[in-house]
């Protein structure tokens, strides 16, 4: 499928065009790159909104740990959580899909409809709880016509360091399809499709 294709899609409605989001995240990526300092500057800046109150690392620490915990006691909670942060800037983040996952969800509808469902709110948190992950990961996308199967899509600025194969080994273990997409921008996405619904239809990458 072709750029133009994907825009042609029912419902694709761009805030940005492809190329002004490649930009935008190349710009970024950029800064942190040449200046060590610039998370931390923009960090501060947002300081009060967004932080809050200040804690000591051994009380962040006991926080995690303790949210965590919670969260492998009832997968359902952090989805309920979410949803009752309103306005907030953390509700917004995991209520609203970012371009590539809204990109991916597009592509999903045209060509396996009905199959998938986001999970960028936590909604279908319980569906995979019910297939017996325990774990703390919640997956961008969950399949819902009876198969056990899950996708994350990842870019790879903020996903770089993350272990791709303990991520799906842990739903292996309990018999759920992990499937990884990394995706830094939506026409990543396109680039992939092919591969990607040989792949979720049962063929082998």
């Amino acid at each position: 499928m072709t750029v133009a294709e994907y825009e042609a899609l029912p419902g694709y409605t761009p805030i940005r065009s492809l190329e002004c989001c490649r930009r935008i995240s190349r710009g970024v990526s950029q800064a942190y790159e040449d200046d060590p300092t610039y998370a931390d500057r923009i960090a501060s800046s947002l300081l009060g909104s967004i932080r809050g109150r200040f804690h000591t690392k051994e009380a962040k620490r006991r926080m995690s740990e303790g949210h965590q915990r919670s969260f492998r006691e009832d997968p359902t909670l952090k989805g309920r959580l979410l949803q009752n942060f309103g306005g907030s800037v953390v509700a917004l983040r995991y209520r609203v899909p970012n371009e590539t996952e809204s990109c991916l969800m597009r592509m999903l509808e045209s060509g396996l409809p009905g199959k998938f469902k986001l999970n960028v709110d936590g909604s279908q948190s319980g569906l995979v709880a019910s297939w017996g992950y325990k774990g703390t990961r919640s997956p961008d996308v969950v399949r819902i016509d009876g198969i056990k199967q899950v996708i994350f899509s990842n870019g790879n600025y903020w996903h770089r360091d993350e272990d791709e194969e303990k991520l799906v080994r842990g739903f292996s273990e309990v018999g759920i399809d992990c499937v990884v997409v990394w995706a830094d921008y939506p026409e990543d996405i396109i680039v992939e499709w092919p591969r990607l619904v040989g792949r979720l239809e049962g063929g082998k990458e």
